[in-house]
């Protein structure tokens, strides 16, 4: 399976977010809560220079009392690690797990067209998985449960 069907099938399809280089911990924060995402793009003008996380965030809460006011490109990952959107999903596992990275953005003809996460990818993984095993029991007349309890 391709990155390109993740992208189509996750909310917000399409939606790159970014933040500027000059904003702060704080401008991010307020974006990661509004549209319940973990990762924008840093931009410097019409350049992407990098990425941060809410994971980034949280760290830095824990060790610096007025982190709200830290500027994004203090602690920002540079340079930013991609795939393309016709990579497969296993791929993509294996850069993000190199890396160790949990969001990568998916670029498509040289722009980026959106981010996945290790969570998007598993769930379109299992998705699969679980499709196979319905068709498995159609053909065999076994009863699997579909929900994960």
């Amino acid at each position: 399976m391709k990155l390109s069907k993740v992208l189509s099938e996750k909310q917000g399809s399409g939606e790159v977010y970014t933040i500027g280089s000059d904003s702060t911990l704080k401008e991010a924060a307020k974006l990661f809560c509004k549209y319940h995402i973990g990762a924008l793009l840093v931009k410097d003008k019409d350049r992407y220079i990098g990425i941060i996380t809410e994971r980034d965030v949280i760290r830095m809460c824990c060790y610096e009392s007025e982190f709200y006011n830290i500027k994004v490109t203090e602690l920002m990952t540079e340079g930013v690690i991609y795939c393309k959107d016709d990579d497969t999903l296993d791929y993509a596992l294996r850069v993000m797990g190199t890396h160790n990275i949990r969001h990568i953005p998916i670029i498509q003809n040289k722009e980026i067209v959106g981010v996945v996460s290790v969570g998007d990818i598993l769930k379109e993984l299992y998705e699969e998985d679980e499709i196979v095993l319905h068709d498995i029991a159609d053909l065999t007349g076994i009863t699997v449960r579909n929900k994960v309890y």
